[in-house]
């Protein structure tokens, strides 16, 4: 619900790791999920038929569905099939009996290795393609003095992950046992440095089981390469210093660290400037320019609503449901110096949020 007589700098979206709101309380837990059905469950046996009746009921009969067992691929198979749907180019799946699934690249005259470590590090353990430069020319086993590869090169790429990443839903950690999260707030750039896995051994070593990490500040910038259309034609995702934002959730639950994503909601001066139309309107009808959009606008709302829906695709915590893990809060419209600006519209922005997320 807006509250439209607190006076505020800032308003934000928070999705909580695991739980939206964090309230201690048992109610507020998120339901589990009904146990799934067995794929490999034995079916009834087939009815008794006569001798006359078989062979005609066997000819007409379609043939067979496979099990669902054997439809599934194998985690191997899997992850040879998502390595070759992310492959940079020039890239081979190197897959032999006996040994983990490999990756090499074949290289152009003069291709860098480090513009090589920088195209194939989302397919590895390791999180920077600085420290993935350094493993790739030990792993060659390349001299000092040499930064660029030869025609044909077959340079190996190391720490390949063991495993195709899970969905968001199966990737999600939920709440913790004792209900209780405890964290610290990390900002885009610190996330895309190596301070961010310093944060996450330190919050680990600590007792700590919670980030909010920023996905949308109240400047507008969005800190990963959003797709969302308004964030795109904005220039919001410009110089976005976080490359993938489901890799970086990924990192953090290495760790046992939940990600609350923090959307700043309404305040965006990028945003403002670049749809008028969606600003707090003066009462001459023309945008009030206070880099505020409109928090009863539905075009601003939908905006938000669609920057919580990526994060959650992405994997940010929460229940097994986007409905019960997403909630929209902490919304504030600005009151001070702002006489000449037309009130909203009375609209509750979380009935809109909460009904469109269902």
């Amino acid at each position: 619900m807006l509250a439209l007589s607190h006076i505020r700098s800032l308003a934000c979206l928070t999705l909580v790791a695991g739980c939206a709101g964090a309230a201690p309380e048992a109610a507020s837990v998120p339901p589990s999920l009904p146990p799934r059905a067995s794929a490999t469950a034995t079916p009834p046996p087939p009815a008794p038929t006569s001798p006359s009746t078989a062979s005609s009921a066997t000819a007409d009969a379609p043939p067979a569905k496979p099990n669902a067992t054997s439809e599934k691929a194998s985690p191997r198979a899997a992850l040879v099939t998502w390595l070759k749907a992310h492959m940079p180019s020039g890239g081979e799946v190197v897959d032999e009996a006996d040994k983990p699934v490999g990756v090499v690249h074949v290289a152009k005259a003069g291709e860098l290795y480090e513009l090589i470590a920088r195209a194939y590090v989302e397919l590895t353990d390791i999180y920077l393609t600085a420290d993935l430069h350094k493993e790739l020319r030990k792993a060659n086993k390349l001299p000092g003095p040499k930064n660029a590869a030869k025609a044909g090169e077959r340079v190996v790429i190391p720490a390949i992950v063991p495993e195709a990443p899970k969905s968001a839903d199966e990737e999600r950690l939920g709440w913790p046992e004792d209900k209780v999260l405890k964290g610290v707030y990390v900002r885009g750039g610190p996330a895309a440095s190596r301070l961010y896995l310093e944060i996450l051994e330190e919050s680990k070593k600590r007792g700590m089981n919670l980030i909010t990490l920023d996905a949308k500040d109240y400047d507008g910038w969005v800190t990963y390469p959003s797709k969302v259309k308004l964030a795109v034609e904005s220039g919001a995702t410009k110089n976005a210093p976080i490359r993938s934002l489901a890799r970086t959730i990924r990192f953090a639950h290495k760790y046992g660290v939940r990600v609350a994503v923090r959307i700043s909601c309404f305040e965006d001066e990028i945003l403002a400037k670049f749809r008028g139309d969606l600003s707090i309107q003066a009462k001459w009808g023309k945008p009030y320019k206070i880099g505020w959009l409109d928090p009863a606008n539905p075009g601003g709302q939908d905006y938000i609503i669609e920057l919580a829906k990526e994060a959650m695709d992405a994997g940010a915590d929460g229940s097994s449901s986007t409905t019960s893990a997403t909630r929209c809060s902490g919304s504030r419209a600005p009151t001070s110096s702002s006489r000449s600006a037309r009130r909203p519209r009375s609209r509750s922005f979380g009935t809109s949020c909460a009904a469109s997320m269902r």
